[in-house]
């Protein structure tokens, strides 16, 4: 199959169309991969990459026999494709990674980790991180890509003044 490197397998809870509540497992592993085609995240294009990369990829199976896959160079851009194919499916995932305030800031973007972002609040290295698929508990904590974004651009313009 493929030279997997680096596996974790993540067992997180999600709530589908119906309001029922279903299991699933997040498989997280990297690989080496010669002239890989990605798609863009934003573009949704494909692009060929020229040489050796090191390729993240997120495998997403429920207890509904729903299958999603996606890779990319980037562990954001890996993950941000995964949240997007079980929201166009009606599966929220209840995990941190999913939730309004928090967001893989610059510096953890090749990571499985994420931070809480308060309003007016600066982050940086000493902010705690929590991972992208720790469970969260309350349904109304989780929202759609473009919600995350939204709450992002209002975290980024409450910082604006605020020194470092």
């Amino acid at each position: 199959m493929y030279n997997r490197d680096n596996v974790n397998c993540f067992k997180i809870k999600c709530v589908d169309s119906q309001h029922e509540v279903i299991d699933a497992v997040i498989n997280v592993w990297s690989e080496k991969k010669h002239n890989p085609t990605i798609i863009d995240l934003s573009s949704n294009q494909p692009y060929s990459y020229q040489g050796l990369y090191n390729i993240v990829s997120m495998e997403y199976i429920d207890a509904n026999d729903k299958i999603f896959k996606t890779e990319d160079i980037r562990t954001f851009d890996a993950f941000y494709k995964l949240y997007s194919l079980t929201t166009i499916n009606d599966i929220k995932m209840l995990i941190k990674g999913c939730c309004a305030q928090y967001y893989m800031v610059k510096f953890l973007t090749n990571t499985l980790l994420t931070m809480k972002l308060n309003l007016g609040q600066r982050v940086d290295y000493s902010t705690p991180t929590v991972s992208l698929f720790a469970p969260e508990e309350d349904i109304k904590q989780i929202v759609t890509i473009n919600e995350q974004k939204n709450y992002y651009c209002t975290w980024l313009e409450s910082i604006k003044k605020i020194p470092y």
